[in-house]
């Protein structure tokens, strides 16, 4: 890609790149915001059966052809999705904050 200007120190110039279309005059300044938060940790369970974790909870989905976890949704405090492998592994993803 080429740029019309070059960039000054730290980043900071008075063209943006926009897709992959440059714009003169608007703000070089772009504040970052939080959209997604992925947690990972390891239960420390040798194997764990997840049709009875499906079978026990509401709002899970376990379909071991389609996908090698379950999927369970969490809708309060905060909304996330839990995934849960048989290998103990577990990853907490789609929420916006730590809580």
């Amino acid at each position: 890609m080429k740029r019309e200007k070059p960039v000054a120190a730290g980043g900071l110039s008075d063209t943006v790149l926009i897709g992959s279309r440059l714009q003169a005059g608007a703000p070089a300044v772009v504040e970052p915001k939080i959209a997604n938060i992925v947690a990972t940790t390891f239960i420390g369970v040798k194997e764990i059966p997840l049709i009875h974790i499906a079978k026990m909870s509401r709002n899970s989905t376990y379909n071991p052809k389609r996908f090698p976890g379950i999927a369970i949704r969490i809708n309060a405090p905060v909304k996330a999705t839990g995934l849960v492998y048989k290998s103990g592994n577990m990853v907490i993803l789609g929420t916006k904050t730590e809580e």
